[in-house]
């Protein structure tokens, strides 16, 4: 008898456990997170509201806070500064404040050193840790973090909090375009801005 109640009630705890799987995903969504979209191939996530309220955020920010991360080996840095540039020309025509903190770090992925223009374009001061923790809990600006690509994802990823977006790239190829799609999503004239810019690069060459 035991053996036939036990062969009845298999069913229906799977059924249990598919709804309530269900739920939990649906509770928080993509990869964990509740709220989550895919724009340009970059997967949009957040746990603090929709990527929209933060992209809202930061469309009416007066001020940003740009951090990548860079090897110290110096691997891949000549894709992260093309980011920055990205950042700086968009966020410059657009007439906002501008902190550009490089976090350089080690072999095993902690902060070796930061650098930071502090506002001024002529400017690249080393910071200590102390001093770069400060610029970075700047909680008036709004902050972007670009991290290193992470092979492990299998598409970029865009976290969206309140007042930060990180960005996650999953190689050196989609390093840049990532953070393309997240100004763009936030300044819809970012391929616009960056037309013109080059136009003019062009004709001074």
């Amino acid at each position: 008898m035991g053996g036939k109640i036990y062969f009845y009630l298999t069913p229906v705890l799977l059924v249990i456990l598919v709804v309530l799987g269900y739920f939990v995903f649906s509770s928080f969504g993509f990869l964990g997170y509740k709220y989550h979209s895919s724009v340009g191939g970059v997967d949009f996530v957040s746990n603090y509201a929709e990527p929209s309220v933060s992209i809202g955020d930061a469309r009416s920010a007066g001020s940003f806070v740009v951090s990548p991360e860079f090897t110290d080996s110096g691997q891949g840095n000549g894709q992260v500064t093309s980011v920055l540039t990205l950042y700086s020309t968009v966020l410059s025509a657009q007439a906002k404040e501008v902190v550009i903190i490089g976090r350089v770090l080690d072999s095993n992925g902690g902060i070796k050193r930061c650098e930071s223009n502090l506002g001024d374009v002529r400017t690249s001061k080393e910071l200590t840790s102390d001093e770069c923790g400060r610029l970075l809990a700047d909680a008036r600006a709004f902050m972007v973090l670009i991290s290193l690509p992470d092979a492990k994802l299998g598409s970029p990823r865009a976290v969206f909090g309140q007042g930060s977006i990180h960005i996650y790239p999953s190689s050196y190829e989609n390093l840049y375009s990532s953070s393309f799609v997240v100004m763009s999503a936030i300044y819809p004239d970012t391929g616009a801005i960056i037309e013109r810019v080059n136009s003019v690069l062009i004709k001074v060459k």
